[in-house]
């Protein structure tokens, strides 16, 4: 993986965060200057590990699923801090699976397990309880994070880092189930990483991520799985803090600074017209770009914050494009948009094989002002 650098400035700041990492390309912006009436206590953080009978096969390393991410949970632990407030739950670990198309039973479909409750870091006893279970049955990813919701807690600030390698298998789709639980602008935040996924589970755990103002990351082996939920894990449980090398984004996409894999600094002001950077993309690569940020109150509209982001060619075509809404409490703002590349090797579709793109970033609602942003 490259290293990371970030992007910050002045009166309404949002950064902007390159990772590259196994052939993708991550870019995330951020914000300036902290709020201070924005609680600086770090969050809980709560592991959830699918367990289900998939993670027994194997990876491209030759190591099964299971094995492969006990092995990249196990050394994001090592790297945790020691007054981390961290626990695991998994599911699928207990109950048997069912053949494909047959309905999973009941017991199947409630087997979830809090093996590690959330507690001051515990190193050498949530090693043993990353050891502690096989891959086994099912993957009920809705009501696992409901039972999640409850591990938290009702105050402060709340992590859950969600790993699978499949699709929901108990309800047709999880993603409202989850849009319900975060609907009521509780300060939570919910991250996926789809390891060794198809579209469908893709499709749902992006979903999930999104409802939970939380990012999406693919992982295709242990190493790239280890540096997702590294990322992830310390980005939850760490202070807020915004560094970076500090960017100006232009009014014009002609102008555009050119942007390599780091993390930098930029400012952006409420309704202010849409502002660009120009992103290289390595042929075959996928790009990522989110925003964090991390606004004070916007009493004046209901504190609603929006922030938008897409991602498209130098002629102006749009590949895609994303917005990120925070309505009520003080939560973070996070947004993110993907531009794939070729699905297969005879695939000249332009925003998959273009070697450039152009990353827009708009603030369309929001308090006046510094936005306090955390890159991600």
């Amino acid at each position: 993986m490259s290293t990371i650098s970030r992007v910050t400035a002045s009166v309404a700041a949002v950064g902007v965060t390159m990772l590259a990492a196994a052939g993708a390309l991550l870019a995330s912006p951020v914000a300036a200057q902290a709020d201070p009436t924005a609680d600086e206590t770090p969050g809980k953080l709560l592991l959830m590990l699918d367990a289900s009978g998939s993670m027994k096969a194997k990876d491209p390393s030759g190591l099964t699923k299971i094995a492969a991410a006990k092995k990249a949970l196990t050394s994001v632990v090592g790297a945790l801090p020691a007054d981390a407030q961290v626990g695991l739950r998994v599911y699928g670990a207990t109950q048997p699976g069912v053949a494909p198309g047959v309905k999973p039973p009941a017991k199947a479909c409630t087997d979830t397990q809090l093996v590690a409750p959330i507690k001051t870091l515990d190193k050498p006893g949530l090693t043993k309880a990353i050891n502690g279970f096989a891959a086994k049955g099912e993957t009920p990813i809705a009501y696992s994070l409901t039972q999640a919701m409850k591990d938290l807690g009702s105050t402060g600030k709340r992590n859950i880092v969600l790993v699978s390698d499949g699709e929901e298998s108990c309800v047709p789709d999880p993603c409202p189930v989850i849009k319900k639980l975060v609907g009521t602008g509780i300060d939570l935040q919910i991250d996926t990483v789809g390891f060794g996924v198809n579209a469908k589970a893709r499709q749902q755990l992006q979903c999930i991520a999104t409802a939970g103002k939380g990012t999406y990351y693919d992982a295709d082996n242990s190493d790239q799985l280890a540096a997702s939920l590294t990322k992830l894990s310390q980005r939850a449980i760490r202070q807020f803090t915004v560094s970076g090398t500090p960017v100006k984004a232009a009014v014009r996409p002609e102008d555009a600074p050119q942007l390599t894999p780091g993390q930098y600094t930029d400012t952006f002001t409420t309704g202010e017209a849409a502002r660009y950077y120009r992103i290289t993309r390595a042929a075959g690569s996928t790009t990522m770009f989110s925003v964090t940020a991390r606004p004070g109150p916007n009493p004046d509209d209901y504190n609603t914050e929006r922030l938008a982001v897409s991602l498209g060619l130098p002629d102006g075509t749009e590949c895609a494009s994303e917005s990120g809404l925070r309505f009520g409490g003080r939560g973070s703002v996070v947004t993110a948009v993907r531009a794939r590349g070729p699905k297969k090797a005879d695939d000249t579709e332009p925003c998959h094989t273009a070697t450039e793109l152009i990353a827009k970033v708009t603030r369309e609602k929001g308090a006046p002002g510094a936005v306090p942003s955390r890159c991600s």
